[in-house]
């Protein structure tokens, strides 16, 4: 190969490379939701914040405000949590994992 033509191959191979695995754009803030657990295409409620915690705690409040009226306390409902959540980095990186919980209703809502 003549030593002009030796440089453009290298760059026509990285500038492919580059193109070929482009890293993925953030999917924006992540969410949780609450979801039936007979159905789970049924969501309850949904909250969005950047951290899971976080996350759960507003889900909690919206949950809180929905199913706690007057003739509904001491009533408990279950539910199953879902993440849009990652915990890690790279290839350590895995979504974090929903679990079926309950909501007793002891304050009444206002």
């Amino acid at each position: 190969m003549p030593r002009m033509t030796r440089p453009l191959v290298l760059l026509l191979a990285l500038v492919s490379a580059a193109q070929a695995d482009p890293k993925p754009e953030p999917a924006g803030v992540p969410k949780c939701r609450a979801l039936d657990v007979a159905d789970p295409k049924v969501v309850f409620e949904e909250a969005e914040d950047k951290l899971s915690t976080t996350c759960l705690k507003k889900l909690q409040a919206k949950l809180q405000q929905k199913w706690c009226s007057a003739e509904n306390k001491g009533k408990k409902f279950d539910y199953m949590t879902d993440y849009d959540h990652t915990i890690g980095a790279g290839q350590y990186e895995k979504k974090v994992k929903g679990a079926k919980a309950t909501h007793t209703c002891r304050v009444v809502n206002k």
